[in-house]
């Protein structure tokens, strides 16, 4: 019996310390940091959402770039046979909310009805994936009920103006 392998991967090593011999793999990460320093510039979000920055960066690059088995196709859509709608995708650091269910309210008169915060992206946080949102000291993971202000960004001193139209 022939077993044929196929090479999808060529795999390069370098000598220790000497990682920016490998361009590609280099050119990627330096991509994805930058990328994340971006986002998290224009949000003014604190460093310690880096890793949040980092996984929504890395699920953008996903859904927008071309896949090297199918140029017409992004990754995304080989992964899930479907293209992503990134009009729900919101931009880093602005406000969101997630709108609690009424039943589960002690108070239905009085309670909030939603959990305030900042989006910190799309990420994976206590094995679950979705977006992500941080409401002070906690971290609230949903996949709905979910509403932002693209316009808001709470960790600058004033809101930012919508562009205006020249």
């Amino acid at each position: 019996m022939i077993i044929k392998a196929i090479i999808i991967a060529n795999h390069v090593v370098c000598a220790k310390d000497e990682h920016y011999a490998v361009g590609a793999a280099e050119t990627a990460v330096n991509n994805l940091r930058h990328s994340a320093r971006a986002m998290m510039l224009h949000g003014n979000v604190p460093k310690r959402f880096w890793h949040f920055a980092i996984a929504h960066v890395a699920y953008i690059h996903n859904v927008t770039s071309p896949s090297r088995l199918d140029k017409s196709k992004t990754i995304f859509e080989l992964l899930f046979s479907k293209r992503t709608d990134l009009t729900q995708v919101q931009p880093y650091g602005c406000f969101a909310t997630v709108y609690k269910n009424r039943r589960t309210l002690q108070d239905q008169s009085f309670d909030l009805l939603s959990d305030q915060g900042v989006s910190i992206g799309i990420a994976k946080h206590n094995g679950v994936i979705g977006y992500c949102v941080s409401g002070g000291s906690q971290i609230i993971v949903t996949r709905q009920n979910l509403a932002f202000d693209p316009h808001l960004y709470p960790f600058h001193q004033k809101p930012l103006s919508a562009p205006a139209i020249s």
